[in-house]
Order: C-alpha cells, then structure tokens, then sequence
C-alpha cells in the first residue's frame, strides 16, 4: 500500500512539474512530448521510493508491535508485583513474629510474559530491572518454601533442624530486603 501511495506521489509531482510554467518563456510541456527514457526513469525512481517506503513501513510497524507487547507485559506485571509487594509485607511480619506465611509468592504473569515473548522490545535497563526483580522473587520464594517446609513434619523433628530453619529465615530476610525496594520501583515505573 506504501508503495502505491509513494509512485502515485511521484507521478503527482512530475505531473505538476511539467504543467506548471517555470518561467514565462518556458512552454508547457506536454505528457506525450516526453521521451521513453525519461518515463522508464520516472518508473525507476517510483519504484525505488516504494521498496523505501515498504522496508520503512514494515520496521516502524514491527517496532510498534514490539512496544505494544512490552507495555502490555508491564502491565501484566504492575498489578502482579502489587500483589507480591502485599505479599512481602505480610510475610515480613510473620517473620518477625518467628512464624511462615504459607501464601506463596506470584509469578504466574512473570512466567506467562517471560516464555510468550511479549519482552522482545522492552528497552534493556527495564528488562534488566524486571529480570533482576524476579530472580530475586524466585530466590525468597525458594527459601520461604523450604523454612515452611521444615516447620513441619519430621524434618521439625531432627536435630539441627531449628539452626537450619533460623540460617533460611535469615537468607529469606535478607533476599525480601533486596527484592522489596526492587519492586517498589517497577511498581512506581511510569507506564509507556
């Protein structure tokens, strides 16, 4: 279609151009009057500015496509780091308190953007903070399962257990304290 639009450009302007008188002792040339060299040029260049305009066209339009999808993955994302950060602050206060949430960690929407490709656009700082965010979310995640998993059941009951449970509750603290202001600031991102 680009390439349509441009050759009927091109022809436009060469029309005009030889309709309108230049000077006043120029006559008016006429189409037929036009050799066959000159229109096999006029064709050559409308065919150049169309290929032009079709290689320009389908870039912009792959590149709209891919800001479109990156935008719509953050959107995705927001509200699931909303919930996480929630998360974080309950889980906090359990800590504190020496007890485990049993809530897990979100990534359903991390993992769905992730292998679907809707990051394939997304400028690098933002991928590498969103990266970044959810390896750290995956890591308190895998820690917050196990001190839940050793709260209960016969691994309670083994000796050594309770050192072991205290050594993770301190990785999870300290991974919640990376992860959360991570977080905070993907939340607060502005929206493109």
């Amino acid at each position: 279609m680009a390439g349509i639009l441009w050759t009927l450009i091109v022809f436009s302007v060469v029309y005009l151009a030889l309709n309108i008188e230049i000077l006043s002792k120029v006559r008016r040339a006429k189409l037929a009057d036009i050799p066959s060299t000159l229109w096999l040029a006029l064709i050559v260049a409308g065919a150049v500015l169309a290929a032009v305009g079709n290689v320009g066209f389908n870039v912009a339009r792959e590149r709209e496509k891919g800001e479109m999808a990156s935008a719509k993955a953050m959107r995705m994302l927001r509200s699931e780091i909303v919930r996480n950060l929630g998360r974080i602050t309950m889980l906090r206060k359990n800590v504190q308190a020496g007890l485990i949430d049993s809530a897990s960690l979100e990534t359903t929407a991390w993992t769905v953007v992730s292998t679907s490709g809707l990051l394939s656009q997304m400028d690098q700082q933002t991928l590498a903070e969103v990266t970044d965010a959810y390896h750290l979310l995956n890591q308190a995640e895998a820690y917050r399962s196990e001190v839940l998993g050793r709260s209960i059941g016969i691994t309670q009951a083994l000796g050594g257990a309770e050192v072991i449970t205290q050594q993770m509750m301190g990785y999870l603290v300290s991974t919640l304290d990376q992860l959360e202001p991570k977080l905070q600031a993907l939340a607060t991102k502005p929206q493109s």
